[in-house]
Order: C-alpha cells, then structure tokens, then sequence
C-alpha cells in the first residue's frame, strides 16, 4: 500500500532490521528499534492489513505458529551482539538511547528469557502508530521488574496488579 512505512520497508527490504531466519510466506520479523525489552521484536504480515480483523484465514493460522518460532530465536539468539550492532547502526538517531538502554538491561541479565509479553495495538485508539498489523514479542527476565503479575494490565495506571484493587484509578 502506497505511504506505508512497513510496506514500503519490506518490499525496498530497508528501514527495518529484518531478522531473515523468521521470514515465511506470509510474514516477515524485524527487530524493534526502540524496545521495550532486549529481544523486542514484531511479526509483519507482508500483505497489507491494518487491522487483526483483516488477517486472512492463512495469515491467522500461521501467526501462532510465527510467534512461537520468534520466542525460539530469540531465546538461543546473542541479543548483547544484535544490540552492540543496532546501536551503533541507529547512532544519532532517537532509537540510540532506546538500542543503549537495552544494551545496559542485557548486562543485568544472565542467559535466556524466562517468559514472553505478546500483542498488539489494534487500531489508534488502541495506541496503533504505524496503520498495518504488526505483532509484538516482548522477552522477560525473572526480575526484570519488582513485580510482575499482572503483566499488559499495567498499560493502565493502576489496574495492574489485581490482587491489591484498584488503586488510583479515574
């Protein structure tokens, strides 16, 4: 689709860092360039779609089955040399302190993730930046945080951790 950043980077194959070992037929996998965690990465469906609804059948099918090829990778892939590697290829650039940040989380870790964070932003009022499906895959590290339960809840101030009720919340 014409003025799509994700359709226009995967057919020229730039502006992403692609992860080449994740392509199949219907989806393409690029790391993020301003993570969330170390490992960050997304699933992109090479058709254009805006939205989850938009998948075709094939493309929904094979979507788990990316997403739990990604969580391999990234568990036996070297994240402190992909990162060395964004970092000083984005340098200069507001990615920078993003890909550094990471760099200094990967040294507080020792191996592999111990769990995942996975989804989407379905649409601008879901938080949606860039109009074409994209998954996320979001590693975590036992510790990474001084408490994690309730995990993607905390997106909302206050609703995170059920367990103690609402707290600040309007």
């Amino acid at each position: 689709m014409d003025g799509c950043f994700f359709c226009e980077s995967i057919s020229k194959q730039e502006k992403l860092d692609f992860i080449d070992e994740l392509e199949s037929d219907l989806f393409v996998a690029a790391w993020d360039v301003n993570p969330v965690t170390p490992g960050h990465a997304l699933l992109i469906p090479k058709r254009h779609a805006h939205l989850m609804k938009e998948l075709t059948a094939d493309e929904q099918q094979s979507l788990v089955g990316q997403i739990v090829r990604a969580k391999d990778y990234i568990k036996d892939a070297d994240l402190t040399a992909i990162y060395a590697g964004l970092t000083a290829k984005m340098k200069g650039t507001k990615s920078e302190a993003f890909l550094q940040l990471t760099l200094d989380k990967l040294a507080a870790h020792d191996g592999a993730p111990d769990a995942f964070n996975d989804g989407l932003n379905d649409g601008p009022a879901a938080g949606q930046t860039v109009p074409h499906f994209h998954w996320h895959v979001m590693p975590r590290w036992a510790g990474d945080t001084s408490d994690p339960r309730g995990g993607i809840r905390h997106m909302f101030a206050g609703m995170g951790n059920y367990h103690d009720g609402v707290k600040n919340h309007r």
